[in-house]
């Protein structure tokens, strides 16, 4: 006689793995503030528990492809941060590890650490709740019009043709925007006119293109509507996690042609991914910022934060998001040197302090867990939302919030006009309809 796990017997075996992982946390954490003072210590029981928080959302979460990816990104980029400067302070980082003044990495786990207890702790809240035992099923929301789709595909193409004749800044970041229109034009094109495939080729041009412009993580976004949008829901998380280092040893590969190397062989390319240890170099980079935040804020007054926080408000609205009096890279850059980005958390820090932390990692941990409880019968906006939210994982959590913030006002404000002409105004397409041209 087989014997299966009911529901609610694996329901409780999350909720007494969680328990379990908050007592080890607890006294891992005991001992790091025991070692406050030896900053290489203190770190890493940091960076050990915040390890712990990752693996353990991925494991219960595995049934869930998006929390999955996410979890799987995530715990993939603390880890190189913690191989890079912490556990093992690879040769390949040693310089940013000599950039910094003492105290300031030990000062930083603390405050990540902090962050990921906060989500972790929302999780677990809200864990009885959620629909953890039961496998995900998505599916694209579809409205078809073709209107709004035509729009849609025009002006993808147009954008891309801009970004190929008048490559800059400004056609760059357009064409950046171009995965929106992308995952709205799936959701009104009409399947059964084919409409949804002529979409696929377009976005794929864009891919192409943002690839060629050296911009992998969008390029990563792009294509992974188009892989949510075909085969998500045919994927089991083990294969995932093939794809997944399929995925890190490609785009090590293309970053490695990038650099410049005059001989570029493959055994200079294992050599490299051997000094590295396979961590992502954008993580380690992303965290550096993230400690030239934090020795900012010892230079700088609150009211300076503040006001950068304010005209951060006001330019998701109307200003540029990249000007030195909103955007935190680039004001702290005035001060100390750093490669831009910045891991979410130190943003939300620099603004507003341990009240900004705990409240961002609550608003989070909450959308994640409505994520958890996600199903085909939800609400188009959240379920697309969510897709959004999902494929720029890679952009927020390293670079900043405002993909979050601007994107949720962007994909909102879209989302609605676009809903509003589909309802009122039709358009037949006439290269598909069976009844052609009559003489």
């Amino acid at each position: 006689m087989e014997y299966s796990i009911g529901k609610k017997n694996r329901k409780n075996f999350y909720l007494y793995l969680f328990l379990l992982f908050f007592a080890i946390e607890a006294v891992i954490f005991s001992f790091s503030i025991a070692n406050i003072n030896n900053e290489d210590i203190f770190g890493n029981l940091n960076f050990t528990i915040i390890i712990l928080i990752n693996f353990l959302l991925l494991i219960c979460y595995r049934r869930n492809v998006f929390l999955f990816i996410i979890f799987l990104f995530t715990l993939y980029s603390n880890c190189s941060i913690a191989f890079g400067l912490y556990f093992f302070n690879l040769p390949a980082y040693i310089h940013l590890i000599h950039m910094l003044p003492a105290g300031v990495l030990g000062y930083g786990s603390f405050i990540f650490a902090i962050f990921w207890a906060g989500i972790q702790i929302i999780l677990f809240v809200f864990l009885k709740k959620s629909k953890i035992e039961k496998r995900v099923e998505f599916y694209y929301p579809n409205r078809p019009s073709f209107f709004v789709y035509f729009i849609i595909a025009a002006a993808i193409i147009v954008i891309l043709f801009l970004s190929i004749i008048y490559f800059n800044e400004k056609t760059a970041a357009l064409l950046e925007y171009t995965s929106i229109l992308v995952l709205f034009g799936y959701y009104f094109a009409n399947k059964k006119n084919h409409e949804d495939i002529i979409l696929t080729v377009i976005s794929v041009f864009v891919v192409a293109r943002l690839l060629l412009m050296g911009a992998r993580i969008t390029a990563i976004q792009m294509a992974f509507i188009i892989f949510s949008y075909y085969i998500i829901n045919k994927f089991s998380y083990p294969l995932i996690l093939l794809f997944f280092v399929i995925g890190i040893f490609g785009l090590t590969f293309i970053g490695f042609l990038g650099d410049g190397y005059k001989n570029p062989t493959l055994s200079l390319f294992f050599d490299t991914l051997s000094d590295k240890m396979l961590t992502n170099d954008t993580s380690v980079y992303a965290y550096f910022a993230g400690m030239r935040f934090l020795q900012t804020i010892n230079i700088v007054t609150i009211q300076d934060r503040l006001t950068l926080f304010i005209n951060f408000l006001g330019a998701i609205f109307t200003g540029n998001m990249s000007s030195v009096t909103v955007s935190v890279p680039k004001f702290t850059g005035q001060y100390f040197v750093h490669w831009g980005g910045g891991v979410f958390p130190f943003h939300i820090f620099f603004y507003l302090g341990y009240f900004g932390l705990l409240i961002s990692s609550f608003i989070l941990g909450l959308f994640l867990a409505k994520v958890s409880s996600l199903r085909t019968n939800s609400n188009h906006f959240l379920r697309l939302f969510s897709v959004y939210f999902l494929f720029t994982c890679t952009r927020w959590y390293l670079y900043g919030p405002e993909t979050l913030t601007r994107g949720l006002l962007l994909f909102a404000v879209l989302f609605y006009v676009f809903k509003f002409l589909g309802k009122n105004i039709s358009m037949k397409p006439i290269l598909f309809t069976t009844k052609r041209f009559k003489t």
